[in-house]
């Protein structure tokens, strides 16, 4: 018995030692493949224009596509020499040099090495002598590129300007001493001025804050802000008269217990310049809080985000009891059932380093399983660690059960994020295969994961040609240019990669509207019914609107003799149709209609809330599908495993380059349009900017001249009606062109063709468009064809305060129409204008 005790304490300590060497061994293995984010390390540029510090660069790792890089504009002074701060942060500058270059970078303007650069400690300056090579009022590109002990060639972009009378010192101090007396209620008593408060203006939420909003919300309430970082103005647009100016900057509050709150904050200011005064155009402030779990922000099943807005990035598990969620550049995983919640990834180590807290990245949670395990990606430009200064997309995977965070692909891109956004913030998605679909310049690519490789589903996409459903599982696109040629619709199901198709005879087209739930809908029109008209307008007429269930089969049809739908809008659970009839002088619009979806969309257990205090106002929260155990989850942080292989993926695409129009507005790219009428629109309610991929000024709301009249216009008188045509004769003579607009139309050319062939510019084609808008052109130098309700169409060729000045061809004459009266007469004919960009 005793010898048998003994051979099982022996057994039991050789297990133990056992178990204890196997546990370093693998420790020690573990340990070797566990890493943590490296330390940003590359240099901050800061520009000085007119006496004022403005743009702070962010350096590139990679040669980025220029034309794209339009975050800054730097004006430059009459002499050229532009000074530069670089906050270095203890790295030794090796070289610096510049470049400059055409907007649409294909011409490189000067190439120069600085070596007079100084050590001043913590930064080094320069001044960069811009050759005598610059026109005026010409915007090229400045890409300075810097080398340290770490790195070598990190280039820094921004546009830059010679341009006399901007006044840029008063512009920026102006915005400069905006905010600074927003702080100190009695100084910003000199600020009501400027504020145009009415009901428009939320005054509920310090979340945005408006040139609308009251005078206590603009001062911050009773929130007690203190400014954390010194904010570095960064010029968006410039012109003589107008500018756009962004502030980003950290503030401080003390909360109810006593512990401090960091908020990241952006102002957008639009102002004009006179020699009497400056007018605040338009003003915003938005306020988004980062996030800590010590602050009392949890309470029974409410997790308290604070202010922020209402559209949270969240995704939770079949089981509810899990929830990713991100706040303002931080993904976070709460367990409800451990009572933890895991900081899954941040760049952010300190709140007032500008490179940490950069904010030109999202993350785009994937998938969340029963596990815990969470797929998401980061995309934008990383700020620190090993694609430190890269723009793209990485692909991460946390595991619950380990705590391990594992990089699984990386794509780079030389896209900017602003651009990248457009797409991936819409479209992106993981099936159960470990294959995500992703959209990148238009086309859409299917990523295996597990084995790094990548195809082609399909390129060359319209913008307006394929539809995703709300869960982004099903893609469906049509085939053909546009709706004119298209008889085929393919449906692709993401998750399994069936496909299946749409298709109709060649006397119809078939057109892709959208998904309710897995439903797909789609439009059928006769060929001989789309119509384009003598301006260039096309009416895509639908006799048939349809619904398809995942199977293919016909749940529900909307057809009705002699009405037909010119356009379908999916707006939550309703389908909106605008409608149409046929009669003897063409389509005519009549009552719109709607389709309801009675369907119950499954939101998951997890949903958002907002509460409202007396100090911070509205909050937003998620409810979550249980309460918490404990007040306080415990605060886990991840461990990293370091992959011994290269995770790079590049992607190549077959896709041709599409025309396409970018909306710049309050400081960043809203919108990227095929249609240039669309993108027009877009611009004008934002008081904005439209450019083309050469980054060459399409539109500006805003900048043109308070009066005009363009000479050479001879009046005419159209015997035989045609007054469109007459007005195109006008716009060629002054062109120098002798073309018989009226023979060509009559051989089934319209208005936009005809421009086409004989204009050496961008031809601009505007329905649903306001008479403000067209008339950027006629200060630009160009006459304007606009539609009048009975058809008749005349030439604008100037405009004042009060007028505008019209040739039309049916009456031989040049006249004047009251501003009001003409703003109304053409939006009341839909807004219809024709007219060009020279190039020349």
């Amino acid at each position: 018995m005793k010898k048998t005790i003994i051979k099982g304490i022996i057994l039991a300590a050789v297990f133990f030692i056992f178990i204890f060497i196997l546990t370093q061994w693998r420790g020690k293995d573990d340990q070797n493949q566990i890493t943590t984010m490296g330390e940003a390390t590359f240099p901050t540029i800061y520009l000085t224009s007119f006496e004022n510090n403005i743009n702070e660069l962010h350096g590139y790792a990679d040669d980025m596509e220029a034309n794209y890089m339009r975050d800054t504009i730097t004006p430059l002074s009459e002499d050229r020499v532009l000074p530069i701060t670089i906050n270095n942060y203890g790295s030794k500058i090796l070289k610096l040099s510049y470049e400059v270059r055409s907007s649409d970078t294909t011409r490189l303007v000067e190439q120069t090495e600085v070596t007079d650069f100084k050590d001043n400690g913590d930064y080094f300056s320069a001044n960069l002598n811009i050759k005598n090579l610059l026109e005026d009022n010409k915007e090229y590109i400045l890409k300075i590129i810097i080398s340290t002990k770490t790195a070598e060639n990190i280039n820094y972009y921004t546009r830059i300007i010679k341009k006399d009378k901007l006044n840029v010192k008063e512009k920026v101090d102006f915005v400069k001493e905006f905010n600074q007396k927003t702080f100190d209620k009695s100084q910003a008593e000199d600020l009501v001025i400027y504020l145009e408060s009415n009901s428009s203006g939320d005054s509920s939420s310090f979340n945005k804050v408006t040139i609308n909003s009251k005078f206590e919300q603009v001062t911050w309430g009773q929130l007690n802000a203190t400014r954390e970082t010194e904010p570095i103005p960064q010029i968006k647009e410039i012109d003589s008269q107008t500018a756009s100016i962004v502030l980003k900057y950290v503030v401080s509050i003390q909360n109810e217990n006593d512990s401090i709150e960091y908020y990241n904050v952006k102002e957008y200011y639009r102002i004009r310049y006179t020699q009497d005064r400056i007018y605040l155009l338009d003003f915003e402030r938005s306020m988004t809080q980062i996030f800590d779990e010590s602050n009392s922000v949890f309470k029974d099943n409410r997790l308290t985000l604070g202010i922020r807005d209402e559209n949270i990035e969240y995704k939770d598990n079949p089981s509810g009891n899990l929830v990713a969620f991100v706040q303002e550049g931080e993904l976070y995983v709460l367990n409800i059932s451990e009572n933890k919640i895991v900081k899954a990834f941040s760049f952010r180590d300190d709140v007032l380093d500008t490179r940490d807290n950069y904010d030109q990245f999202d993350i785009k949670i994937l998938d969340v399983d029963d596990e815990g395990n969470v797929a998401f990606l980061v995309y934008g430009y990383m700020n620190r660690g090993d694609y430190e200064g890269q723009v793209g997309i990485d692909v991460f995977y946390y595991s619950s059960n380990l705590n391990t965070l594992e990089e699984r692909l990386f794509i780079p891109s030389t896209h900017p994020y602003q651009m990248m956004k457009q797409s991936i913030s819409n479209f992106v998605y993981l099936n159960e295969q470990d294959k995500m679909y992703i959209d990148i310049d238009d086309s859409i690519y299917c990523v295996d994961l597990a084995q790094q490789s990548y195809t082609e589903v399909v390129n060359n996409l319209p913008l307006a040609g394929y539809v995703i459903s709300k869960d982004n599982s099903i893609l469906a696109w049509q085939n053909g240019e546009n709706a004119k040629s298209s008889t085929k619709i393919t449906i692709l199901d993401l998750s399994g990669g069936q496909k299946n198709t749409v298709e109709v005879g060649d006397d119809e087209r078939v057109i892709p509207i959208g998904f309710m739930d897995n439903d797909f809908i789609y439009g059928v029109a006769k060929a001989e019914d789309i119509i384009t008209d003598d301006t260039g307008v096309t009416l895509f007429p639908m006799y048939c609107l349809k619904i398809q269930d995942s199977n293919g089969d016909i749940i529900e049809e909307y057809q009705q003799d002699g009405i037909y739908i010119s356009d379908a809008q999916i707006i939550d659970n309703v389908i909106k149709l605008t409608r149409v009839t046929l009669n003897d002088t063409g389509y005519s619009y009549i009552e719109d209609d709607s389709i309801m979806n009675s369907l119950d969309v499954d939101k998951g257990k997890t949903s958002q809330n907002s509460i409202v205090t007396e100090t911070k106002e509205t909050q937003q929260q998620l409810v979550l599908g249980y309460s918490l155990k404990e007040k306080m989850p415990t605060l886990v942080m991840p461990k990293q495993i370091l992959s011994e292989k290269d995770l790079t993926l590049k992607l190549k695409s077959t896709k041709k380059q599409q025309d396409k129009y970018f909306v710049y507005a309050k400081g960043e790219l809203q919108g990227i349009f095929q249609n240039i009428s669309e993108a027009i629109i877009e611009a004008d309610s934002l008081y904005g900017v439209v450019v083309d991929k050469n980054q060459e000024y399409i539109w500006e709301r805003g900048n043109r001249l308070i009066r005009t009249s363009i000479s050479g216009i001879t009046p005419r008188l159209e015997e035989n009606g045609n007054s469109l045509a007459a007005c195109l004769d006008c716009i060629l003579e002054l062109s120098g062109k002798n073309v018989d607009c009226s023979s060509l139309m009559d051989k089934g050319e319209n208005a936009v063709s005809i421009l086409s062939d004989h204009i050496d510019g961008t031809i601009v084609e505007m329905s649903h468009a306001s008479l403000s808008a067209a008339l950027y052109y006629v200060s630009k130098g160009s006459p304007v064809i606009a539609k009048m309700d009975d058809n008749t169409q005349v030439l604008i060729v100037g405009y004042d305060e009060l007028n505008i000045s019209v040739m039309n061809p049916l009456k031989g004459t040049i006249y004047k129409i009251g501003m009001n009266d003409s703003t109304n007469l053409f939006e009341t004919a839909g807004g219809i204008f024709i007219t060009y960009l020279s190039n020349q």
